[in-house]
C-alpha cells in the first residue's frame, strides 16, 4: 500500500504544471506569436515552398 501511495504522488506532481513550467510556456507563446505577427506584416521574409523543403532537409 505505501509503494502505491509514492506511485500515486510521483504521478501527481508529474501531471500538475509548476509555476515555473507554465511561465516558460508562456514566454514560447509569446515569442512564437511575435514571430508569426512579424511574417504576417513582412510576406517578404517568408520561404517558399522551395525553401521549407530545402530547410527541412
Amino acid at each position: 500500500m505505501r509503494t502505491f501511495k509514492k506511485t500515486m504522488l510521483i504521478m501527481a506532481l508529474y501531471r500538475t504544471p509548476t509555476a515555473e513550467y507554465n511561465a516558460m510556456y508562456e514566454d514560447r507563446k509569446d515569442q512564437a506569436l511575435t514571430n508569426w505577427h512579424k511574417l504576417l506584416k513582412r510576406p517578404d521574409i517568408r520561404m517558399t515552398a522551395q525553401e521549407q523543403y530545402e530547410e527541412l532537409l
